[in-house]
């Protein structure tokens, strides 16, 4: 489990009872409430009839050591894995063996300055690469072997193809003006070639360059894409054609009063100090604020936030609207993958050391047992009810 840090600062907030018409450029209005009571009981979403299982990732020496798992996919009996605090991206079997490296940081051909994000192009299967450091897409073919790349005239943090080949970027309120527009905005919609552009949900002034520093803030599941913007209580859903505003969380006597955020819309955007020390005041507070972690299935949403220095998860069935809510359990672990029966967390064994929880003691030892202090991270698989 990791605590969502920011980067700068946030400085705007939709209220989550706000369900107003508001003019968002382009952007469709299907809202449906998930009403959230929050609990201080741990977060208990797994299949009682069902035991986890772990991956334990390989780690051969330190050219296959993993930082951080920044996005995982399984992809043809493997595992893709993006390290972002390494600027890597691994290859394992799905034992868990390590098999090689995918691609490498440098300026020529087929190499990148600095990866954001990873995904397996619908159409065609290639696995493509989004090089934030150089703004171009890397494309490789099933046997990971280099044969084209794409220029981007903007900047994007993350990315999602649909199986009709049309690409969504996501700028996570970071600027991006292009030759088409002076504006920035937080999506961005391209054909295959990334031309013929259309823009979404554009960034006020005083939130550009105010970023959460989480991956999973935008992920992607069969032919749509889920994500949340800094400081609101929206999710937001791309499929087909079309950006919606999808679901609105109400946290009750939770949500996070205005008077907290108001005072951030007054300060000079350069004024970091001060901006500072607003979030840290809210940081103290005991309101639930900061969804992130966001994912979407055909059967579940499951969406985390913060309160009171703690990180809680929410999972909704929405076949019968039910919810489950808790704080996050030691060994629960980082989300960082879900299908409709079973959801895959990342626990870091470095982590474990400071573990105390009988609920969890058997596990705890198995764990212990299994890996030192610095070997990779263990991948968790979930059944969920």
């Amino acid at each position: 489990m990791r605590r969502t840090v920011f980067v700068l600062i946030i400085s705007a907030l939709i209220s989550c009872k706000n369900n107003s018409k508001e003019n968002t450029s382009g952007v469709k209005e299907s809202i449906s409430t998930i009403e959230v009571v929050v609990s201080q009981n741990d977060l208990q979403i797994a299949n009682k009839n069902g035991e986890p299982n772990y991956i334990f990732l390989e780690q051969r020496d330190k050219n296959s050591a993993i930082a951080d798992i920044s996005k995982l996919i399984y992809f043809d009996d493997k595992i893709i894995i993006l390290d972002t605090q390494s600027n890597k991206v691994f290859l394992f079997d799905n034992s868990g063996n390590f098999i090689s490296e995918i691609g490498r940081a440098g300026k020529g051909p087929g190499e990148f300055l600095r990866v954001s994000d990873i995904l397996i192009s619908k159409p065609d299967s290639c696995i493509e690469l989004l090089d934030a450091g150089s703004q171009k897409i890397l494309r490789m073919d099933k046997q990971f072997n280099y044969f084209t790349s794409i220029n981007l005239p903007f900047f994007c943090q993350n990315f999602h193809k649909s199986i009709q080949g049309e690409y969504w970027f996501f700028t996570n309120n970071q600027a991006n003006t292009s030759k088409d527009t002076k504006e920035s905005f937080n999506i961005i919609k391209a054909d295959e070639n990334v031309e013929n552009l259309s823009f979404f949900i554009p960034i006020q002034e005083h939130m550009k360059d105010l970023v959460i520093a989480t991956p999973y803030s935008f992920t992607n599941s069969v032919n749509a894409s889920i994500f949340a913007l800094p400081l609101e209580n929206t999710l937001y859903s791309i499929h087909n054609d079309t950006v919606t505003r999808k679901y609105v969380i109400d946290f009750g006597e939770n949500n996070l009063p205005l008077k907290y955020i108001e005072p951030l819309k007054k300060i000079e955007t350069t004024n970091f100090p001060e901006r500072f020390n607003i979030l840290n005041q809210i940081n103290k507070t005991d309101y639930a604020y900061m969804i992130h972690s966001v994912f979407e299935t055909d059967h579940h949403v499951y969406f985390q936030f913060q309160r009171d220095k703690k990180v809680y998860g929410t999972l909704l069935n929405k076949d019968d609207w039910q919810y489950k809510t808790g704080i996050i359990p030691p060994l629960f672990g980082q989300p960082v993958y879900f299908t409709n029966n079973q959801i895959s967390t990342v626990i870091y064994p470095h982590n474990l050391s400071g573990v105390a929880s009988d609920s969890s003691k058997g596990e705890l030892e198995l764990l212990l047992s299994k890996v030192r202090e610095n070997d990779n991270p263990i991948i968790k698989q979930i059944m969920i009810e």
